[in-house]
């Protein structure tokens, strides 16, 4: 389930910050969106390094 948990938080933390990027938003929810989306890929990271190394 932690794998999932990781995929999902990664890929919607990509999207956040990938939305931010391209739409012209205020800049308050513009940077709203780049922080929440960095939180989400800072998570699946955290998640991810304790399962790669788990494989060595």
């Amino acid at each position: 389930m932690g794998f999932w948990i990781m995929l999902l938080s990664g890929l919607i933390g990509l999207a956040l910050v990938i939305y931010a990027f391209k739409k012209e938003l205020p800049k308050g929810q513009k940077i709203a969106f780049w922080l929440i989306g960095a939180a989400l890929l800072v998570f699946a990271v955290a998640l991810a390094l304790p399962m790669a190394c788990s494989f060595s």
